[in-house]
């Protein structure tokens, strides 16, 4: 078990403990490199928000759609992240 900022409980399902301020690759959508800026649960499971050094194309096109800032951090779960 590990724990969200916040103090609470959750499952990590990746192969490494995450940490904030680690330097990290998502797979999923290959969303590339980054580094994780929080832990949070969702549904029971730890998932991780990574500032993406580089957002793909369709990624700043659906943040601009949503009026949201570029800099929005990309929510992952364990299999799909990787130490760098």
């Amino acid at each position: 078990m590990l724990y969200n900022v916040e103090g609470k409980e959750g499952n990590w399902t990746g192969d490494f403990e995450p940490v904030i301020g680690q330097r990290v690759n998502i797979i999923f959508n290959s969303l590339g490199k980054g580094t994780i800026v929080n832990r949070k649960v969702v549904n029971g499971f730890i998932a991780v928000e990574v500032t993406l050094d580089k957002n793909p194309t369709w990624r700043k096109q659906n943040l601009i759609r949503l009026n949201l800032p570029e800099y929005t951090p990309a929510l992952a779960f364990g299999p799909e992240v990787s130490l760098i």
